[in-house]
């Protein structure tokens, strides 16, 4: 004659049925409740929701205290749902400035960009506030190159040629190599 109850299970049905009226699109508001160093904790209704890091602003995001304090009221979409967790975005709240930045340019033309991290494969280039390009290590010079550091300093800012725009996957990919010449321009 022992009953056993659970508030973890409570607390767990409750909160699914709370999800289950959601749905990935969803505008929701909530209240920030922590700020770490990969994103913003959010209380949507009772819902336990992250915007993780890349999903504060469409530019970099270095420190997401910067963005919101604890206590705030965050707005953002429901980008995922894994069962009683939400993944949340308030940058998709607002216009994609890549694209519109990417609409400017065309594969051939030049760009001045200030390099802003060096790899081993390669280098990134700041060319506009939400545009950050690649420069991959085989379009840093037309001989080999072992260390990209060799041949591109932090900070520096340099003349880019772009070789490839994928404004789905925001990517635009830059060379420094020389142009390849047709016959008929050498004319």
């Amino acid at each position: 004659n022992k009953l056993i109850l659970s508030e973890k299970a409570a607390k767990r049905e409750d909160t699914e049925s709370k999800v289950a009226k959601m749905k990935v699109d969803d505008e929701v508001e909530g209240i920030a409740t922590g700020v770490v160093d990969f994103g913003i904790f959010v209380n949507v209704g009772g819902v336990e929701g992250l915007v993780h890091i890349s999903e504060i602003a469409w530019d970099r995001v270095d420190n997401p205290a910067s963005y919101v304090k604890v206590g705030d009221k965050v707005k953002a979409k429901i980008i995922a749902i894994d069962r009683d967790k939400l993944s949340l975005s308030m940058k998709k709240l607002m216009p994609d400035p890549w694209i519109e930045d990417a609409a400017k340019y065309q594969v051939g033309n030049e760009v001045e960009g200030k390099i802003t991290r060096i790899t081993p494969f390669g280098a990134f280039v700041q060319v506009t506030p939400a545009i950050e390009a690649l420069v991959h290590i085989s379009e840093l010079s037309d001989s080999h190159v072992e260390d990209p550091a060799a041949l591109v300093k932090l900070g520096e800012t340099k003349t880019f040629r772009i070789i490839a725009i994928d404004p789905e996957a925001h990517k635009l990919s830059l060379s420094l190599k020389s142009p390849v010449r047709k016959k008929s321009e050498e004319k």
